[in-house]
């Protein structure tokens, strides 16, 4: 399923550009602890945390994650939407917690 796929559920809304819903969503990881992140997510999943520091996006970066989900009703500062796009990240948020949001989107994308 692609990040396009998500945005049809009006639960998640994209914060960024569009220019990259076309990506592919291999699985999805939910942690706020990157480190854990950093050790078990693999390439092409979609990370649900509620953080919003940087550092999250380097990690996405680095693992090649498409797409941040920002749960539980959580904004980004603008840094963080800034940085996303230079990134090519798709940044979401839900009012959803990160279990109910896991629930949808594996319901979404048939994983």
């Amino acid at each position: 399923m692609t990040i396009e796929t998500i945005l049809s559920n009006p639960q998640f809304t994209l914060v960024t550009s569009k220019n990259r819903i076309e990506q592919k969503i291999n699985g999805l990881y939910a942690c706020d602890l990157l480190s854990f992140v950093m050790g078990r997510a693999q390439k092409g999943d979609l990370l649900l945390t509620i953080l919003t520091h940087p550092n999250v996006l380097a990690v996405a970066v680095l693992l090649e994650l498409p797409c941040v989900v920002l749960t539980s009703g959580v904004n980004p500062k603008e840094e963080m939407i800034k940085k996303a796009e230079e990134e090519e990240i798709a940044l979401i948020v839900t009012g959803l917690d990160t279990a109910r949001a896991v629930r949808e989107l594996y319901e979404t994308l048939s994983l």
